[in-house]
């Protein structure tokens, strides 16, 4: 894999985390506190 992880798109990391449903929580958390508020 030579693209970084910052090139990758939310397809590539929900199939990446999909097998792993315990580290599911941790990209949906990241995304929430990456987000602006509205």
């Amino acid at each position: 894999m030579d693209r970084s992880v910052a090139d990758w798109s939310v397809a590539d990391w929900s199939v990446a985390v999909a097998p792993a449903p315990a580290f599911t929580p941790a990209p949906a958390a990241s995304a929430s506190a990456v987000l602006p508020k509205s």
